[in-house]
């Protein structure tokens, strides 16, 4: 790796105040795409290449007309669609056509490229834009991967199916009229073993295995159709003895490879006949080449149109090179550069600038790019009189982890008021060639000016922590002297509300400030609605650098939460185990690492550990910390052993302390490990004065003070009431304790408005905290909060929560009208063991019509919370923390 110019010695780099501000830089008319926007930005905004980006800055990219190389395909059917008895109902009737190619598609959802099909000339919606009564089509794509991790005998650290004698391993697949060929990635162990295929139950083929992996491939001429297929083991002879397993097979990969696909019709009654005798149309795009050849541009037209950053965050897209894209667990956002790409900025340089970036080459997991496969990357200035390379590295450098990203800062100071030329090269070694399939990037490229004193906001959530097992809000153990102490330069907030008992509904309205009617995400396989703006897009527009280290989970990128963020990590630490008993500790630490190299610069981070959500699992001597000398478990599985005992009110006293003490020992290893180091961190580094520092909560956790457990089951006190703590920049209210009763949608307005930054107040439903803090406001908010168990369009959720100063009802609906009414008055019974239904029941009811017009005219607005398909690892990690079987 060549660097012309000095890399950053911290040691040596002077950190006084800078006097030239990023301001002046803005106002030379150079970085157009930036100043034209509105947003008010900090006046030590870094200057990101993916703002300045425009078509003129595109010199070169291989996406530029990339989609000339895939001319269309056009096909005619008539009268030979097959009827699909299993898709069709008395009121629609299902009809499939074959396509003469496979068709091209993208992104997760496999969405077809330029894909149109007429019925009479008649342009059809697809299944998803159809409106009434219209034939509508959904392509189903043949080839696929089969998913062998959801299976029950997937073996993690092997990465395959281990099948015994007497175990299968079976699937349901359709089937073209046409040949589909079955590949398969298997071995055996020490046993001579054959690997048996069945299709719908009848033996096809047997096929010896050996020792070392091999792809046997085999081609199925079945009738076109839903079929099952089994692979099971089968002994060549009789069983030998002595070996140190049973005789048992491995399979690594199942693939089915077709050279068609299918487009099923939806065909409504009354319109069979029109259907049947018309001419369908098509007109698409294949990855095959008319000679049946693959595209060897697929791969990049692919990629062209998915992860595309949302134009909400960028409205200005150049042949798509602005890209959110998934790399080792984590959500970055790239100016994506395959060889050969080049793009050149006209800037004037700042006094004592740094270029910051990372370089990296997106993998697939299946298919690493070989080691001849190299991307050089380059930094050139060009002054005017001569291009300079400041800065030259290839990937991928060796087989080693982390071999294929890495980051960079480079001293500019060389080039400090001088007007230049800025230019992001990438090109493939020799080697490389083809190298249409070679995907590098460019990691937020910036020029920042080092500062200290810029503005840091760090918002911490202790994923199901509730408020009244801390020592400072009253708790009887010592569960929290660091939190405790950051009181003493902050304030706490004694009654906040979350909006759910729950991790994703409860996230989405912390970070969107919104209630759940609002934005919608009330189930676990919906994504937020990407037009929707949260706390982290404006704090990016407004010139601050958003990361995340998250737990994941129902945190994860794949829901939405990575918008606005530049990086969003899951999980804690990248590398890691996706759920470990150390992991706020880990978190810890990779915290404390990411603030001494990024403290210079105007940040927003969001940490998130599910360390205290179950199971509790604290590691030693942590676990021992609050527990009896009798007590029957160090740790406990609550869910899992809930699902296998019932809800165990049978447990006795000294068994539901025993509980409790393993709960509250998380809360104290945590505070003495993330807590802790996270405080020490920010004063070691010097920013701890200038730092926004926000704790809380999603939600709270129950022990069976309303004879239930856990969390996401009910609307009381335990399960809602959350801790906020706020540490203002330099301690100011500090030593503030205040009683009103805020929300945890009232956390973003209170970001913004502590940092005067202008925001649309009437996109958000939450209110600031500074008249709060401040005594401008004594009265108690409302809250809103609610859990849905099914269709939330009735138009409420089935339990709803609200109040009315301190009285509290919750409502659990019926199908029609009201199953029950709870009515507690707060101040006088904080635990909610008194129902004042009868003495309350026209309050109540005044408080439910309420929320009856609330809820039919936030539902009349229906959000785009698209669906969400959970891949293995992310359901790995819901399995960890109890949520799925």
């Amino acid at each position: 790796m060549m660097k012309v110019s000095k890399i950053i010695n911290k040691k040596n780099f002077s950190l006084r105040n800078i006097l030239i501000i990023f301001l002046t830089v803005f106002s030379l008319g150079i970085i157009s795409s930036c100043s034209s926007s509105s947003t008010k930005m900090i006046s030590s905004a870094p200057l990101r290449l993916l703002d300045l980006l425009e078509e003129n800055n595109v010199v070169n990219s291989p996406f530029s007309a990339v989609e000339n190389n895939f001319p269309p395909f056009q096909e005619e059917h008539q009268n030979d669609a097959l009827f699909v008895p299993e898709l069709s109902s008395s009121s629609i009737k299902c009809w499939a056509i074959e396509t003469n190619h496979p068709v091209l598609t993208y992104g997760e959802t496999q969405k077809p490229y330029l894909f149109q099909v007429s019925l009479n000339d008649t342009p059809l919606p697809s299944l998803e834009e159809k409106k009434g009564k219209q034939v509508s089509w959904q392509l189903i794509k043949i080839s696929k991967k089969i998913d062998l991790a959801a299976d029950g005998n997937y073996n993690k650290g092997f990465q395959c199916i281990f099948l015994d004698l007497d175990e299968d391993f079976s699937f349901d697949f359709l089937a073209p009229s046409s040949p589909l060929e079955l590949r398969i990635k298997a071995r055996r162990n020490w046993h001579p073993s054959s690997m048996e295929i069945m299709i719908d139950d009848n033996p096809i083929k047997v096929i010896a295995l050996e020792r070392r992996n091999r792809i046997y491939s085999l081609n199925l001429n079945i009738s076109p159709g839903t079929h099952r297929l089994t692979i099971k083991p089968k002994l060549p002879g009789p069983r030998q003895s002595g070996g140190p397993t049973p005789p048992r097979i491995l399979i690594f990969e199942v693939n089915l490879h077709s050279n068609t696909d299918l487009i099923n019709f939806y065909v409504p009654s009354g319109q069979e006949d029109k259907f049947k005798k018309g001419i369908i149309k098509l007109k698409y795009t294949s990855t095959k080449l008319e000679n049946g050849q693959t595209n060897p541009y697929t791969p990049l037209l692919q990629l062209k149109y998915q992860n595309i950053i949302h134009p909400s965050i960028y409205p200005v897209n150049p042949e798509n090179i602005k890209k959110k894209i998934i790399f080792n667990y984590r959500a970055i956002d790239v100016l994506m550069a395959p060889p050969e790409s080049r793009f050149a900025f006209d800037l004037k340089i700042p006094e004592k600038a740094v270029l910051d970036f990372g370089i990296g080459i997106l993998t697939d997991d299946d298919h690493p790019p070989f080691a001849a496969k190299i991307v050089n990357f380059k930094v050139i200035i060009d002054d005017g009189q001569k291009e300079e390379i400041i800065f030259h590295s290839s990937l991928p450098p060796s087989r080693r982890e982390n071999s294929f990203f890495q980051e960079e800062k480079i001293d500019l100071q060389n080039y400090q008021g001088k007007k230049v030329k800025l230019i992001l090269e990438t090109s493939g070694g020799k080697k490389s060639y083809p190298h249409k399939d070679i995907f590098s990037f460019w990691f937020n490229p910036l020029i920042y000016v080092p500062r200290l004193d810029s503005p840091k906001i760090i918002l911490v959530s202790l994923d199901t922590l509730r408020a009244d097992h801390l020592g400072c809000y009253g708790y009887r153990r010592n569960t929290s002297p660091h939190l405790d102490a950051l009181t003493k330069d902050g304030v706490l907030f004694e009654n906040v509300y979350a909006q759910s008992s729950w991790t994703l509904p409860s996230h989405t309205s912390m970070l969107f400030s919104l209630n759940s009617a609002s934005h919608q995400v009330y189930y676990n396989d919906q994504r937020i609605d990407p037009s929707l703006p949260s706390l982290a897009s404006l704090l990016q527009k407004a010139g601050f650098l958003p990361y995340a280290f998250t737990g994941g989970g129902y945190v994860s990128q794949i829901y939405g939460f990575s918008k606005g963020f530049h990086w969003y990590e899951e999980p804690a630490g990248g590398r890691h185990a996706p759920l470990a008993r150390d992991e706020a500790e880990r978190l810890a630490t990779y915290t404390a690492d990411w603030i001494k190299t990024n403290k210079d610069k105007p940040f927003f981070l969001f940490l998130h550990t599910f360390q205290i959500h179950g199971p509790y699992d604290t590691p030693p001597p942590w676990n021992q910390k609050f527990l009896p000398k009798k007590a029957k478990w160090t740790r406990i599985a609550l869910r899992q052993y809930l699902e296998q005992h019932g809800m165990a009110s049978h447990f006795t006293p000294d068994v539901m302390e025993n509980i409790v003490a393993l709960y509250d020992a998380e809360i104290a290893y945590t505070d003495g490990t993330l807590i802790k180091n996270l405080i020490e961190s920010l004063r070691d580094n010097g920013i701890y004065d200038q730092t926004l520092l926000i704790i809380t909560s999603d939600h709270g956790e129950e022990f069976y003070e309303h004879q239930g457990w856990l969390h996401g089951q009910t609307l009381y006190e335990e399960q809602l009431r959350v801790p906020l703590i706020i540490k203002f920049p330099h301690s100011k209210y500090k030593g503030k304790r205040l009683t009103p009763k805020v929300r945890l949608i009232d956390i973003l307005p209170t970001v913004m408005e502590t940092l005067k930054l202008p925001y649309k107040t009437q996109l958000f439903e939450g209110k600031s905290l500074l008249p709060v803090v401040e005594s401008k406001e004594k009265e108690d908010r409302t809250f809103i909060s609610d859990l849905a168990r099914k269709d939330v369009r009735e138009p409420c959720p089935l339990l709803v929560s609200t109040n009315q100063g301190d009285l509290k009802i919750i409502v659990e609906k019926a199908v029609e009208g009201i199953k029950s009414m709870e009515i507690y008055d707060l101040a006088q019974d904080p635990t909610e063991q008194s129902n004042l239904l009868q003495q309350k029941r026209q309050l109540g009811m005044e408080l439910w019509k309420k929320l009856e017009k609330y809820y039919a005219q936030k539902l009349s607005l229906v959000r785009k919370t698209s669906k969400v398909l959970l891949d293995e690892k992310l359901k790995e990690k819901l399995r960890a923390l109890g949520y799925i079987k």
